[in-house]
């Protein structure tokens, strides 16, 4: 059995922070903007790891005709499981301790182990005495949390596995709600405002340029890889050239207004400049490559064509310094070449 420990080992911190970060990111470039999916396709992974379960999940449940069922989101890896798990629950009229329409107040945002679940009603002896055996749940401990905006509930999140949970597990999965509450609203929102989240991600990250879809003032909803590199680099000077694109001053940038029914004044703009796409490439391959901020600056030279010779006139250094920069970057970069390291600044 695993000790319970009163605090969280420095693994678990740095994966907390980690996956804190990730949903954090999200309130500044909303959901499904960098190419990466819905948050749960990364998320319940990361917890699974985080709490060490043998299945971890999220999802909304569905009713349909007086039953219920996973219904979106099932993630965790081991679909026939979870297959199974939904058959069962579709056999037992309303197998919750808890109302899937509006979750209860003492329900809400709140992680529970299974011994807490008991108190709450005899329908958690029956799924968990009857239902749980035959799906192979027998003996294991379950800690959950219903992840609500406001009455409505936007996820079941948990995991099941042979160990108990420990208060400070339940304290971990306690201080990441805010964050995934955060992330399912703006979640919520896009796909029912009328935003097919993952369609309109691909469709911007088919440009190569930065392309943001932004209102009038410069605000941004969503972005490309390119444009997130951007705004991480500038976010007011991004958003100065979104809003005199918007305006009509943004010289070669293309903007596009974009009308739908119930849907706020938004325009796609596309940032067709030379220098602000060479901007964001540089942005990205430093944080790609861990570059230095002198790498940085003889990059910059390199993909232009310039030599050694040019490029030491230009920063600033002697010829050796800048050719042990060179050298540097091809290594970071493990590329066997001056042209090799070009096309793959590019090409990336």
């Amino acid at each position: 059995m695993r000790a319970h420990n009163a605090s969280p080992s420095d693994l678990q911190r740095s994966q907390l922070l980690d996956i804190e970060g990730r949903l954090s990111s999200i309130r500044d470039v909303p959901l499904g903007s960098v190419g990466t999916g819905p948050v749960e396709d990364w998320l319940v992974p990361a917890l699974g790891e985080l709490f060490r379960c043998e299945r971890f999940c999220a999802y909304r449940p569905s009713g349909n005709d007086g039953s219920w069922r996973l219904g979106d989101w099932v993630t965790g890896g081991d679909h026939a499981f979870f297959a199974r798990y939904d058959e069962e629950l579709r056999r037992m009229p309303g197998p919750f301790c808890y109302d899937p329409l509006h979750p209860e107040p003492d329900q809400r945002n709140r992680a529970l182990t299974l011994a807490e679940i008991h108190t709450h009603g005899p329908e958690t002896t029956c799924v968990v005495d009857e239902m749980w055996p035959r799906i192979g749940l027998g003996g294991q401990d379950q800690l959950r949390a219903l992840v609500c905006d406001g009455r409505v509930l936007l996820a079941w999140v948990g995991g099941f596995r042979d160990e108990p949970f420990t208060a400070c597990e339940r304290g971990l999965l306690n201080a990441l709600l805010p964050s995934m509450r955060h992330a399912l609203s703006l979640r919520r929102v896009l796909l029912e405002g009328g935003f097919a989240v993952v369609g309109l991600a691909a469709a911007l990250e088919a440009i190569a340029a930065p392309a943001f879809v932004a209102r009038r003032d410069g605000a941004v909803t969503h972005a490309n890889a390119a444009g997130c590199t951007l705004l991480d680099r500038s976010r007011g000077a991004a958003q100065q050239l979104l809003r005199e694109a918007i305006e009509g001053q943004g010289g070669k940038s293309s903007v596009a207004r974009l009308e739908a029914p119930g849907l706020p004044e938004s325009y796609l703009v596309v940032l067709r400049d030379d220098e602000i796409v060479l901007r964001a490439r540089l942005a990205e391959a430093q944080r790609r490559w861990a570059l230095t901020r002198r790498e940085l600056d003889v990059l910059q030279w390199v993909v232009a064509g310039d030599s050694n010779k040019e490029i030491a006139l230009k920063v600033g250094l002697h010829e050796s310094s800048v050719e042990r920069y060179v050298t540097s970057l091809l290594r970071k970069t493990r590329c066997d070449g001056r042209s090799r390291l070009v096309a793959r600044f590019w090409a990336d």
